[in-house]
């Protein structure tokens, strides 16, 4: 079995990019967007061939103040390796299409996981 290809971007990268990308706003006001409008950008690409897209990601909302929360959606190509690592916040991942595999489990289409903040993990 051929090994799958790894993203070319350190974690601590795509944080920094996540932080700052998408619309900016508060958690008090309210806010409309749609991923049409937004649009999706290039994230991370193979090694082995840059003409790869391994994910596309946009930021549809991104709070700037103290407490506030984002949401993002992330497209992945096959068989893409997320590498070992962990968030600083909570998170909701619902699976739109595909599957993602973390160890032993397998989150299909329709599914929800709520992965612990800190908590090292590895997906493909």
């Amino acid at each position: 079995m051929a090994s799958a290809p790894e993203p070319d971007a350190s974690m601590s990268e795509v944080s920094a990019r996540l932080k700052n990308s998408g619309p900016r706003t508060t958690s008090s006001k309210m806010s409309f967007f749609s991923l049409e409008d937004i649009g999706e950008t290039v994230f991370t690409v193979s090694r082995a061939n840059p003409d790869h897209v391994l994910t596309r990601f946009a930021a549809l909302l991104n709070h700037a103040d103290e407490g506030g929360y984002s949401l993002g959606h992330a497209r992945y190509s096959p068989n893409t390796v997320i590498p070992r690592h962990r968030h600083d916040c909570d998170q909701v991942v619902l699976v739109l299409e595909g599957s993602i595999k973390q160890g032993n489990r397998c989150w299909v289409q329709g599914a929800v996981t709520t992965p612990q903040p800190a908590r090292p993990m590895r997906c493909r």
